[in-house]
């Protein structure tokens, strides 16, 4: 019992400890993309010694013979841009025509100055960027005249930090998921509406990269979304959002509309009409909490 009782105090040092270590970390700048940063990146990189590795030279597009029977392509089906907020506070700055332009095996340079080419380029993307923050995303970015609440919230992309990060992932966290009160007051009328046509600009223009980069027989380019519904205690059930074609679902679904699976189904089942067709993917199950299939 003695030793039972010294592991548990070494557990609850531990964690304590560890604890902390996030809280510190979580106020802490990750990325801020001043000149300064930016310099000091390329400097790094610079400074790498590329010919400590292999590097396989990049190749062309191998169209094999179409069999009636089986047919292999090889693809990527969860690709985020700047559109997506977590993926821009990591320092993410690539737009939609980046990814599209790598995916299809062509070399994109970084901020930092690294030069990153596939050695094949892919048969199939989808770009799967958020659609919880669509509307958030394209008025932090896009809009002026915003609110007092509204201008503090845009600002933390300017000075990423894990602390932003994490606030906002909390406030996904909420049950049921509660549209941010700073929307709230940029519409005089319902607001889960208002912020559902919100996001519809930038799932509009998500559906017309698509299309424009979509090369059939060649490369195809799905119309895509993720739908993200955040769990307490790092829990999730995401999943991918594809449509077969250029026929798609007026609106990105998002845990703001659907709070379930089976909501954003029937969602998509009555927006997604005639020649319209979805599938989705499932993505992150490992912390579902049973919930992944739950009607509540």
């Amino acid at each position: 019992m003695r030793k039972l009782a010294y592991l548990l105090i070494a557990v609850l040092i531990v964690g304590g400890g560890y604890g902390f270590y996030r809280y510190k970390k979580a106020t802490s700048v990750l990325i801020a993309l001043t000149p300064e940063t930016i310099k000091a990146m390329q400097a790094a990189t610079a400074a790498q010694n590329e010919a400590a590795f292999t590097v396989p030279a990049p190749q062309e597009r191998i169209q094999p013979r179409q069999s009636k029977e089986n047919n292999l392509y090889f693809g990527d089906l969860h690709v985020h841009t700047s559109l997506s907020f977590d993926s821009v506070l990591f320092g993410n700055r690539n737009t939609i025509d980046d990814a599209y332009a790598f995916a299809r095996g062509e070399p994109l340079l970084t901020m930092a100055g690294e030069r990153m080419q596939m050695s094949l380029p892919l048969d199939f993307v989808g770009i799967t960027d958020h659609a919880e923050t669509f509307g958030l995303m394209d008025v932090c970015l896009n809009q002026s005249g915003l609110t007092p609440k509204m201008q503090d919230f845009c600002a933390g992309f300017d000075n990423p930090s894990l602390g932003f990060f994490m606030k906002l992932r909390e406030m996904g966290a909420q049950r049921p998921p509660q549209v941010p009160d700073f929307i709230c007051e940029m519409s005089e009328n319902d607001c889960q509406a208002y912020a559902l046509e919100l996001g519809r600009p930038m799932w509009d223009l998500i559906r017309r990269k698509a299309e424009e980069h979509n090369d059939p027989g060649t490369f195809t380019a799905f119309a895509a979304y993720e739908y993200s519904p955040t769990l307490p205690q790092e829990g999730k059930h995401h999943r991918n959002v594809f449509f077969r074609n250029d026929k798609t679902s007026r609106y990105a679904y998002s845990a703001y509309d659907a709070r379930t699976a089976p909501e954003l189904w029937q969602m998509l089942e009555q927006d997604c009409v005639g020649e319209c067709e979805f599938l989705t993917i499932p993505h992150n199950l490992n912390k579902t909490w049973g919930l992944a299939y739950a009607l509540q």
